[in-house]
Order: C-alpha cells, then sequence, then structure tokens
C-alpha cells in the first residue's frame, strides 16, 4: 500500500507535503481575494473564499500526495477531493455558528476547534468510507486529534496577537500548512503497518 520507505520517511514527507499543500492553499486565497476574506461580515462570502481557495487547493494536491505516498485506492482520492471542499464548506459554517453562540469574536479558539473537527471528521470518514480502509477507529480518530490540537494552538496564539486578522497572511498560512500537514501525518501515521 505505501511507498517503499521506512515509517519515519514517509512521516517526514506527509508532514511536507502538507506544508505545501498548505502554502498553496493561503497562495490561492490571498490571491483569489487580495482584499481580505471577510467581505462585510457575510458568512457565505466567508464560506465561498474558504471553500475555492484552501477547499480547492487541497481537493487538487491532497489526493496527489496520498496517491503517492500511500498508494490509496482511487475511490478514497475521489472522495478526499470531494470531502475537501465540502468538509471546508461545514467546517467554516460550523465557526461561525460557534462564533455566534459564544458571542466573542476575540476569541477564535472554539470556532477553530469547531470549525477542525467537523471538517477533519468530514475528510477522514469519506477517505475510509470509499477507500475501505481498516482499523476505522484509529483512522478516524488521530485524523481529527492532530489537526485540532494544531487548531487550537494556531487559535490561541491567533487570539493572543489579533483575533481581527484571523485569515490574513501569516495567520492563514499558520491554520493551512499546520492543519494540512497534521492531516496528512496523522492518516499516514495512523496507516503505518
Amino acid at each position: 500500500m505505501m511507498l517503499q520507505k521506512s515509517p519515519n520517511q514517509l512521516m517526514v514527507l506527509a508532514l511536507l507535503a502538507g506544508l505545501f499543500t498548505g502554502a498553496a492553499s493561503s497562495g490561492l486565497m490571498q490571491n483569489l481575494f487580495p482584499g481580505g476574506h471577510n467581505p462585510g461580515g457575510d458568512r457565505f462570502g466567508i464560506q465561498t473564499h474558504l471553500t475555492l481557495s484552501a477547499g480547492v487547493a487541497f481537493a487538487i494536491l491532497a489526493p496527489l500526495a496520498l496517491h503517492w505516498l500511500l498508494r490509496l485506492p482511487k475511490s478514497a482520492l475521489i472522495a478526499c477531493g470531494l470531502a475537501s471542499i465540502g468538509g471546508m464548506f461545514l467546517a467554516s459554517e460550523a465557526a461561525f455558528w460557534t462564533f455566534v453562540a459564544t458571542d466573542d469574536t476575540k476569541n477564535v479558539i472554539p470556532a477553530y476547534l469547531a470549525g477542525s473537527v467537523v471538517g477533519s471528521t468530514i475528510l477522514s470518514g469519506a477517505i475510509v468510507w470509499a477507500g475501505r480502509l481498516r482499523n476505522v477507529g484509529r483512522v478516524i480518530g488521530h485524523c481529527v486529534a492532530w489537526p485540532t490540537l494544531w487548531a487550537a494552538l494556531i487559535g490561541s496564539y491567533i487570539t493572543m496577537n489579533d483575533a481581527q486578522k484571523l485569515l490574513e497572511w501569516p495567520n492563514d498560512m499558520l491554520l493551512f500548512c499546520g492543519w494540512q500537514a497534521a492531516f496528512l501525518g496523522a492518516l499516514t501515521w495512523a496507516l503505518r503497518d
């Protein structure tokens, strides 16, 4: 199933692939929407920005990385691409409603946690289901826990600095690179032989 490399080498490659996809996500978002991510506070505008940038970039690049690293079935790769787009849309929706529920726009941690759990559950669940992978609980557990830990860390950093710039550069780069590296790393770790 995997490349003929040691588990440690695969982990390093998966993390590097995630850093690359995260940088591509950030770059695409900054180029498509150079004025910032929040068009007048419109939640659907924010979702569109995130979905068309980070969601699409990860949908294209992550399946390529997973094919190269793990030799996952085509069904899992297609599911990864589709779930990246849908997951980003629903993750941003979860983050938005968490902001509304907590009524605290200066603390992004709860919103990041909600968005991460929703997005990573959708993404890992789709990959496991479509690829008919073994160790379902381990795969989904790792794929939700690692990125969500990163979301909590970067959410703390952004909250302490300037929560109003939560998806502006370089904060978006830190979020996307770390989250996507954590997801690909967790998937690689969970599927190790």
